[in-house]
């Protein structure tokens, strides 16, 4: 069959198939760099996300005791979201599914977040979490932040 083409007809489709196998590799080469930017991306926030999050440890506490300013600690009573920042394994696991359903980012701060991405991001966080740190994620973007503001988040706010 092949033979029965014109010298011209096979070699246009020789190149064509040339052309296309070129442009898979090239195709391919871009998806390997896109992934490895968006791991090395994801690395970064996560690097991010435990900084900040280690930093902020005591402020939980403080909160959850109800010490600190008032209008932070009021705030801290009434968001469900943050209160999840000191629960242990076993309590996150008893929250409903319902609970976890209502979770979300609305009025959380840019640090509130991101500690929460790292609590949550935990290998023993139920299933029933994901939809909210999906939303977590979705809402802080995948681009890492730079080191001030990093340096910004580590900080309590300030009323």
């Amino acid at each position: 069959d092949l033979l029965d083409q014109p010298r011209h007809v096979r070699v246009q489709a020789f190149q064509a198939q040339e052309r296309k196998k070129a442009e898979a590799e090239k195709e391919r080469q871009a998806k390997v760099a896109r992934e490895k930017e968006e791991s090395l991306a994801a690395a970064e926030n996560s690097k991010a996300n435990r900084t900040i999050s280690t930093s902020l440890e005591w402020l939980w506490r403080a909160l959850s005791e109800e010490k600190g300013e008032e209008s932070e600690v009021r705030r801290f009573a009434r968001k469900a979201e943050l209160k999840l920042l000191t629960l242990s394994t076993a309590d996150l696991k008893s929250i409903s599914a319902y609970s976890w359903q209502n979770m979300s980012c609305s009025g959380l701060r840019p640090a509130e977040m991101r500690c929460l991405v790292h609590a949550l991001s935990a290998n023993n966080v139920p299933k029933q979490a994901e939809p909210f740190l999906k939303s977590l994620q979705a809402k802080l973007g995948r681009k890492p932040p730079a080191p001030a503001e990093v340096a910004a988040m580590c900080t309590p706010p300030r009323g």
